[in-house]
């Protein structure tokens, strides 16, 4: 196991575990060793951060949380955001249409300047679930940023998602394939083609013309 630990790298978060020991007290001994502040909304929630730690490192830094009562997380490097995600996405898939591209979720075509590259599986969860981590891997994704568990998405769905997973899942699962929509707008095509039928037989359209205005008002409702 330890020598599988050292072939990888890791993300490294040192807090405080109360109010009473500020993280911002031992600001010069992290922040010469590499790591950033990450401001929140308190700062009992505020972090210093340092990417692409070793295993060696991971234990050198455990023992100096464990010294002056610092609380560390440690997160392998691949669970989390990286910066070229959103570049991966566009290079791995193309769009729907010339310039478009539909979210998973809705089936919105969008710009672009307009998608927003979602994680199938969110990064808070990968990051602190080892569950998430294992279902994930079930599934074929290795990581945060693999290219299976990017999807497009429009900024509204986005940010109903967040880091839900349930039906959100299913739905960008099912969703990530095309002909999902190009079935659905089929049998939007064939229901509204029975509605008009429906109340064409029915005489709606073979009135005065308020009878066709309560035809279209009635396919609305």
């Amino acid at each position: 196991m330890n020598e599988q630990n050292q072939e990888k790298t890791y993300n490294l978060r040192i807090s405080s575990k109360n109010k009473y020991n500020p993280i911002t007290k031992y600001d010069s001994t992290l922040t010469a060793n590499g790591f950033t502040y990450n401001e929140r909304k308190t700062a009992y929630s505020s972090f210093y951060e340092r990417n692409d730690a070793t295993w060696e490192e991971v234990n050198t830094w455990g023992l100096w949380a464990r010294k002056y009562n610092l609380e560390m997380h440690v997160v392998e490097m691949k669970y989390t955001r990286s910066d070229t995600y959103r570049q991966e996405y566009f290079k791995h898939n193309k769009p729907v249409q010339p310039a478009k591209y539909r979210c998973v979720y809705c089936g919105r075509k969008l710009l672009y300047k307009d998608v927003t590259v979602d994680h199938l599986y969110p990064i808070n969860k990968l990051m602190y679930d080892p569950r998430v981590q294992k279902r994930a891997k079930r599934h074929g994704i290795d990581g945060a940023n693999d290219v299976k568990n990017l999807v497009c998405a429009c900024r509204c769905c986005n940010s109903k998602k967040g880091t839900k997973m349930g039906l959100w899942l299913l739905r960008g699962k099912i969703g990530r394939h095309p002909i999902v929509w190009k079935i659905r707008n089929l049998a939007v095509g064939c229901f509204v083609a029975f509605c008009i039928y429906t109340l064409w037989i029915n005489g709606y359209f073979s009135g005065p013309q308020t009878h066709v205005f309560g035809a279209a008002s009635l396919l609305f409702m």
